[in-house]
């Protein structure tokens, strides 16, 4: 009886362990859809939309996050794309973002 339970306890922790990885996978980037107004001027705001579309100060892109790096790339330029490459972080109703290749960082509220 013993081993049955430890064989249970050991598939239930196997599953749990499973499931929080898969969503922590994908938590920044479900959290992330909204709109989101930047903390020193509400005017100037992002958009992130499910389909990984979006609007950042009037200026659409598309985005994508992949190991907890935000990419977006700016898609009204006429020939060359602008990526912007991102550390994302979501604490309640707080977006921050800091710059992985100019090391800024901004912050901004859900609308």
């Amino acid at each position: 009886m013993k081993k049955i339970i430890q064989i249970f306890a050991i598939i239930f922790l196997a599953g749990t362990i499973f499931a929080l990885t898969a969503c922590g996978s994908r938590g920044i980037e479900r959290d992330i859809v909204g709109a989101w107004a930047w903390d020193m001027d509400s005017a100037f705001e992002f958009v992130f939309d499910e389909d990984g579309t979006g609007v950042w100060g009037g200026a659409p892109f598309e985005w994508e996050i992949e190991d907890d790096e935000l990419r977006m790339t700016l898609t009204d330029l006429d020939t060359n794309f602008e990526v912007h490459r991102w550390s994302p972080t979501i604490e309640d109703d707080t977006l921050t973002i800091e710059s992985l290749q100019t090391n800024e960082r901004y912050t901004y509220t859900r609308q």
